[in-house]
């Protein structure tokens, strides 16, 4: 069974990609993928804490394709959001995601609350028009760099270690 531990799992490195699924800033969204590299020292099951998670999920997998156990789990001292890790050592988890913006006069804004890591990037996809603006010192901001696939959109990369809110204006 899973005991109460003193030192949970706990998350060393978050890798978001997203973009924003229409072209322009009118009733817009963000969609894409994560990898979270989880790190659990216990030798048996633990639970990492995701109490600031405010992203929706719809889809968490572990690399051996299990499906990762999030939720209320017992016994979560004090009681909350957790994912199950089953076991010991590093592993990686997918994560597909999404956010909603909120239209203020002029811009489009993004609260993404997601679980503090020391290591954490958000590589965002954006059409050419559209420069992401953010209000925290903590956050460092590189691009445009070119996408791929398509000539009229570009892509940031946003670094955010040890915050739990990344706050993106468009």
């Amino acid at each position: 069974g899973i005991r109460h531990r003193s030192t949970p799992p706990r998350l060393v490195e978050a890798r978001y990609r997203a973009k924003l699924l229409s072209e322009t800033l009118d009733e817009n969204a963000i969609a894409g993928t994560a990898e979270w590299k989880v790190a659990n020292s216990g030798q048996g099951p633990g639970i990492l804490p995701l109490d600031s998670l405010r992203i929706a999920l719809t889809q968490a997998r572990w690399t051996n394709n299990r499906n990762a156990v999030l939720g209320l789990i017992e016994p979560r001292i004090p009681p909350g959001l957790g994912l199950l890790v089953e076991e010991p050592g590093e592993q990686l988890l997918a994560l597909e995601w999404s956010a909603r913006g909120v239209s203020v006069p002029g811009e489009l804004r993004f609260d993404l609350a997601v679980p503090s890591c020391p290591i954490a990037s958000l590589e965002l996809e954006l059409p050419s028009s559209i420069v992401p603006v953010l209000p925290q010192d903590e956050t460092l901001i590189e691009g445009p760099f070119p996408t791929e696939h398509d000539p009229r959109r570009q892509n940031w990369r946003i670094t955010f270690g040890g915050l739990s809110h990344l706050e993106i204006s468009l």
